[in-house]
């Protein structure tokens, strides 16, 4: 019943879709194997822990493929909606533990459309990443995704946010202008924090 609950909850999130089926597994071997056999990148395994007054959670995410750990989040709460209320934490931080992932669903001369709106975290002025198709992937020791720096072509900044849909324009990375080796299909992500931080100031003598 609780599971049931828990995974009632997760809709809302749009970060991350929970694999639809019902599943019976004895292991975390058994887990991951399942999620990946569902198509799931990751495996949430779910503890919980009730008293008369008090419940806590805590949830392992798994790499599926590896069953290696990759995070962990925990909630505890009182009162009369303490369990909805854990699974409403639980669910919102692993939503926020795993970055904006989109593709680039049009392109026209430097203007493009993806498919991230504000639901995702996106706002006016928001830069991404335009990395080649088929090229990002997920992260072996965290949540979120990868890529090698030689496979991004391209920047998109957002001009016009909707709920599900951002427009905006595509500047070439390096010499490429304009940028004809973007089309649409390739992804785009949030950069590293490195490339996101401002340059130093300069010292000062």
């Amino acid at each position: 019943y609780l599971a049931r609950a828990f995974r009632d909850t997760l809709p809302r999130y749009d970060q991350f879709e929970a694999a639809t089926g019902s599943f019976t597994v004895k292991s975390l071997a058994e887990a991951c194997r399942s999620a990946e056999q569902a198509g799931a990148d990751y495996a949430l395994v779910l503890r919980l822990d009730e008293s008369e007054r008090t419940f806590a959670a805590s949830a392992t995410l798994y790499l599926a493929r590896t069953g290696a750990s990759v995070a962990a989040f925990s909630a505890y709460r009182t009162g009369n909606d303490r369990v909805r209320d854990v699974f409403l934490r639980i669910g919102q931080l692993v939503a926020e533990a795993l970055p904006a992932r989109g593709t680039l669903v049009a392109r026209r001369y430097d203007r493009g459309l993806v498919d991230l709106g504000s639901r995702h975290g996106m706002k006016e002025g928001t830069r991404l990443a335009i990395v080649k198709k088929g090229r990002v992937r997920l992260a072996a020791d965290a949540p979120g995704t990868t890529w090698d720096e030689a496979d991004i072509i391209g920047d998109f900044t957002v001009t016009v946010v909707d709920e599900a849909v951002s427009e905006g324009t595509i500047t070439a990375r390096g010499k490429l202008s304009p940028p004809d080796f973007v089309n649409a299909g390739d992804e785009v992500v949030l950069p590293r924090a490195a490339e996101q931080a401002p340059a130093p100031a300069p010292a000062v003598a």
